[in-house]
């Protein structure tokens, strides 16, 4: 993996194992509105499921969304799992 992609990732409890990054792209937020884009990554896990997770920077407690440009160092990485393949 590259170190930008997670290596495992957590669904209802299941640890989820990443064996393959199969796509990743990056979604652009409603930036009028100070929300920030996201990447979203289509990995394959060893129990050969496909998920899509999305990493999004968001405020830290206490700090107002608008504030990005000024103090972009105030926010926190969090994972989602945006969507799971049948």
């Amino acid at each position: 993996m590259d170190g930008f992609t997670p290596r495992v990732f957590r669904d209802r409890g299941v640890i989820r194992v990443i064996k393959d990054l199969i796509d990743r792209w990056a979604e652009i937020g409603d930036w009028l509105n100070g929300e920030r884009g996201r990447w979203v990554f289509r990995v394959l896990t060893e129990d050969m499921g496909v998920f899509d997770i999305e990493r999004v920077e968001e405020p830290a407690p206490g700090v107002e969304a608008r504030s990005t440009a000024v103090e972009p160092n105030r926010y926190g990485v969090r994972w989602y799992l945006y969507r799971v393949w049948d």
